[in-house]
């Protein structure tokens, strides 16, 4: 049964000539994407018959081999692989896989999945171009007309700055005390001296000066003051003293005029 489906396959694709009928479309997702080189990415195929029945893709990819290199394609659940010289192949910068779908379809089907790989940095188109088919049950080419296009960005690696390696510190090895030796000190015998009392002879003893200090008249004015006080040292007795003299004094001297009055 595969078999013969295979032999209606190719007999549709070389039969179909120009025929041609309402556009249906051959899309892939992601539209963009954006990698490192050396990473790997899939990009779904998707087939749009916009409502009308089809039986027969074929996928044509092209792409930049020397951004891209194809990894890996799997095929849709659903379909019948067909591999013929033509319609199956990968290399230079090109990947075709043709396959149909028993009973048809007439609602949007993925037909398979390309795995890349990003080579070198860059931006890669991905496309899918006008050798492309997909026939409807009159084996007429339902694909007219620009198809789906996915665009990979590979991103170029930053430079690493090489850091310089710093010198590692080697900790300081801790210094064990050292505990001072202490010689033994050897007790030194003093001499026994024996003491001799010498009896020195007994020179005589100079005779000492006494320094009399002069009166001054501060001591004398503080004689006389406790004269006149009578030994009391009281202002006021040796005031009243003073006046007694004084009234002495003028009594004496008026007694001796009177007398020599007298007397003449």
């Amino acid at each position: 049964m595969k078999k013969l489906f295979s032999i209606f396959v190719m007999m549709t694709l070389v039969f179909s000539g120009t025929m041609s009928a309402s556009a249906s479309t051959i899309t892939l997702s992601p539209v963009t994407v954006a990698v490192d080189p050396g990473e790997t990415f899939s990009i779904v195929i998707k087939v749009d018959p916009l409502g009308q029945k089809l039986y027969t893709v074929k996928s044509s990819v092209s792409f930049p081999a020397s951004l891209l290199e194809v990894v890996s394609f799997t095929q849709a659940g659903g379909w019948m692989p067909l591999s013929q010289p033509g319609y199956d192949s990968i290399g230079n910068g090109k990947i075709v896989k043709t396959a149909g779908y028993p009973g048809g379809f007439t609602a949007t089907q993925v037909f398979g999945t390309i795995t890349f790989k990003a080579l070198t940095a860059g931006k890669a188109t991905i496309s899918i171009d006008q050798s492309s088919v997909a026939y409807d049950s009159q084996s007429a080419n339902t694909i007219s007309g620009t198809q789906g296009v996915a665009v990979a960005t590979i991103i170029a690696p930053v430079p690493v700055v090489p850091v310089k390696p710093t010198a590692p510190v080697t900790p300081k090895t801790p210094t064990t005390p050292t505990t001072p030796t202490v010689a033994p000190v050897t007790p030194v015998e003093e001499p026994i001296v024996e003491e001799s009392i010498v009896l020195d002879e007994q020179t005589p003893a100079e005779p000492e000066l006494v320094v009399v200090p002069k009166p001054t008249s501060q001591s004398s004015l503080a004689s006389l003051g406790s004269i006149i006080s009578l030994g009391t040292n009281n202002f006021l007795i040796g005031l009243f003293f003073v006046l007694m003299l004084l009234v002495l004094s003028g009594y004496a001297i008026q007694s001796i005029r009177r007398r020599n009055r007298r007397n003449n």
